[in-house]
């Protein structure tokens, strides 16, 4: 590939471990992105730049990475997101002054996370570990505008946690000593400060908006970083 650029780590053969996808025209900060994302993510060998979608999508055909992150203008990263029905997990980072339908378009396309260009190196490393575990992330300065989302209880932030874990209303009464119907109270309370459909369309919100940790995942500030052997 002309352009792009492949670093893996040391001792590792190709295939054994997997990689990150860096769409970026820059070399300078695909190389931040792709270190960050090797140092940040477990289970990731190493990283590969592409400087166009033409490369990135040419590289899909030979490699399997975890995750594929780009840093474009906002008209490439759709019409790439367009393209990429049934691969890894996308996180797109979006340049100041993207149109206020953009995020929207890009959510509409698959797009998993999604943060500004000029986040911080705290909120990038937030970003990538979410989407690489497959949950998702969404900057607050993307979120939809709309009703403003009431903060829940602390009773009902359980409930919602339990409700992540698979557990019914029946399931949620016995763990917290309180009767399914009063359950059912606290689950309506949650559907609709987070204005969700049903209880998958709540629990997919915790997720994005951040108020669901993941199994295993540090508190901001207190992310893992694999460290070179």
């Amino acid at each position: 590939m002309r352009k792009g650029l492949v670093r893996m780590a040391h001792g590792d053969r190709a295939g054994t471990r997997r990689a990150v996808l860096v769409l970026d025209p820059c070399p300078i900060s695909g190389l931040g992105l792709g270190s960050t994302a090797q140092r940040t993510l477990p289970d990731v060998a190493g990283w590969l730049r592409t400087g166009t979608a033409a490369e990135a999508l040419g590289a899909l055909r030979t490699v399997e990475p975890a995750l594929v992150v780009t840093n474009t203008d906002p008209a490439t990263a759709l019409a790439f997101a367009r393209r990429l029905v049934g691969a890894p997990p996308l996180l797109v980072l979006l340049p100041a002054g993207a149109h206020p339908a953009v995020p929207g378009a890009l959510h509409a396309a698959g797009v998993a996370g999604l943060l500004p260009a000029a986040a911080s190196p705290d909120e990038l490393r937030v970003a990538l570990v979410r989407t690489y575990l497959g949950r998702g992330y969404e900057h607050p300065a993307f979120r939809p505008a709309g009703p403003r989302r009431r903060a829940l209880s602390r009773r009902e932030q359980t409930v919602l946690e339990l409700m992540a874990e698979g557990y019914t209303n029946e399931d949620i009464g016995r763990r917290l000593y309180l009767s399914t119907d009063t359950i059912r109270c606290h689950v309506r309370s949650v559907l609709s400060k987070l204005h969700a459909d049903n209880r998958t369309h709540a629990v997919a919100l915790g997720y994005r908006l951040g108020m669901l940790p993941l199994a295993g995942e540090p508190v901001d500030g207190d992310l893992p970083v694999r460290r070179p052997a």
